[in-house]
């Protein structure tokens, strides 16, 4: 089976690591990568050509978007569902009640996948196809350290620069005047390296 991922692929991103286990089971994965990275990003026509380009060339069974938000999906998804092609949206949080910066296009998919399983009116009244399917480990860092307790409480996660995160910076002030040195926050940190810093937690 072949597939055409479309996502955010950069070191520790849940799209590499939903690649691996696709690859894992016989999936044969495509990437195309939604970050710049640096370069300059094609025009609207230039991107929706490009796509175009590569499933016609991949011949994927199915299209897999990580967060359909770019504006040229709502033209890109159609156009696999003419060619007979499936598509599937997997989302890593909530669709419903989280503040985004853009829209996610997940209606349009044939198939959504999320971590969101308190909705399902939601997802009807919407005329979604849903399925939960909650956070699994990724193999390779399934690794457990020596604990050393020396913490009572942390937080993982970034404090700034997403709209559902304005709330945190005061969540961390209270956790801080609450539990002082027992406490300590965990910003930018993934892989093994997370690993280490949860085995300082009790």
């Amino acid at each position: 089976m072949r597939c055409l991922f479309l996502g955010k692929f950069i070191p520790h991103s849940t799209e590499t690591y939903v690649e691996y286990a696709l690859q894992q089971i016989g999936v044969t994965v495509f990437r195309y990568c939604v970050v710049a990275n640096g370069i300059a990003r094609p025009t609207y026509q230039q991107e929706l050509a490009a796509l175009q380009k590569l499933v016609c060339e991949t011949e994927p069974q199915f299209v897999l978007f990580s967060k359909p938000e770019k504006q040229l999906y709502s033209e890109f998804i159609p156009w696999c569902h003419e060619q007979g092609i499936m598509t599937v949206c997997w989302l890593w949080d909530l669709y419903f009640g989280l503040k985004r910066r853009l829209p996610i296009q997940a209606n349009l998919c044939r198939i959504v996948f999320s971590t969101d399983g308190g909705h399902d009116w939601m997802w009807e009244r919407f005329g979604i196809k849903h399925y939960v399917l909650r956070q699994g480990i990724h193999e390779p860092e399934h690794i457990l350290y020596e604990p050393t307790n020396e913490f009572d409480v942390c937080f993982v996660g970034s404090i700034q620069g997403h709209p559902s995160e304005q709330y945190r910076s005061a969540l961390l002030c209270a956790l801080c005047q609450r539990y002082k040195r027992r406490f300590i926050p965990i910003q930018d940190k993934r892989g093994l390296e997370l690993n280490r810093m949860l085995s300082r937690v009790k």
